[in-house]
């Protein structure tokens, strides 16, 4: 997984290297869009990790409907978070906030890649996560197309975006990016002809710092909700919280609440420090929830 990661890395940088050397001196620059950028990547990662495709024309009809389930229409989401779903199925024939025929396409792409597999008996010669779902006697094509589906729709679009939020959390904080890159250079940069892997990254307790902190900053959702598995006291407030009774709580309020975090609007990284963490109070840092039921992202 590494080595295809590494792969879909080394494009990126190719791709931003080219911008740069393009508009080098130019006066009036083109804008590159960071967004695009990163959804191209993080769909060129999950593609090659999840499927062993390494390249995909971006002109492809495959590549705009997988595209097309990353950037969702914005009406779309606004309907889902405002209407009833039984409403949205009967007037508008609404289920998810991209169109159904995209999600076809996904389903295809899966399903033929199976097939492909059984006949060939290949699995033992792949490296990806569907190597893991094509022995029928284990786990059905169904449920295999499910779990990958939702792998994709929760690792791409999300962390394209949280990506581009550590950029503009860097550019605009260069002192902070000046520490991180010294870090990285003494930490990761010794030799150079070394593939770059997990291990060495995870020397870097600095950049798992800044992460955190923009991750703390830009929630990837604003809320949080559960469903009560049994009656629950709150304390010495005199609330009780009824089994099965849906609970909802602003995660992006708590990031931002000067109780847990002094400053809260400053892009702080030394909170999250191994000296630091101690800290921060259990589920004041909730990026992508907590428990059994944390997302996929983590």
């Amino acid at each position: 997984m590494e080595l295809r990661i590494g792969r879909q890395i080394n494009r990126l940088t190719d791709r931003i290297d080219r911008y740069v050397s393009n508009n080098d001196g130019q006066q009036q620059p083109t804008v590159l869009n960071m967004i695009k950028l990163y959804n191209d990547y993080g769909l060129s990662v999950m593609m090659s990790c999840m499927f062993s495709i390494d390249t995909i024309d971006v002109n492809s009809g495959v590549y705009q409907s997988l595209s097309g389930i990353l950037t969702p229409s914005h009406w779309r989401i606004l309907l889902l978070l405002l209407m009833p779903g039984s409403l949205l199925r009967l007037l508008f024939n609404i289920t998810h906030p991209f169109p159904s025929r995209l999600l076809d396409v996904f389903v295809q792409l899966t399903s033929e890649q199976i097939k492909q597999r059984l006949i060939n008996n290949d699995s033992s010669t792949t490296t990806d996560t569907l190597q893991y779902g094509d022995e029928p006697k284990y786990i059905t094509c169904d449920e295999v197309v499910a779990n990958l589906f939702a792998m994709f729709e929760a690792g791409s679009c999300t962390n394209s975006t949280i990506i581009a939020f550590i950029t503009y959390d860097l550019a605009t904080n260069p002192q902070i990016q000046d520490r991180l890159y010294d870090e990285l250079i003494a930490n990761c940069m010794d030799n150079r002809e070394e593939q770059l892997d997990c291990d060495r990254l995870l020397r870097n307790d600095y950049l798992d710092a800044v992460v955190a902190e923009s991750l703390r900053l830009n929630s990837s959702t604003l809320r949080e909700g559960r469903i009560a598995a049994s009656d629950y006291q709150l304390g010495d407030t005199g609330i009780v919280i009824a089994r099965g009774q849906a609970v909802e709580f602003a995660k992006h309020a708590v990031h931002y609440c000067t109780d847990y975090y002094p400053e809260p609007n400053c892009f702080n990284p030394d909170r999250f420090l191994p000296a630091n963490r101690h800290s921060i109070q259990p589920y004041a840092y909730l990026p992508f929830g907590a428990g059994s039921l944390s997302i996929s992202q983590m």
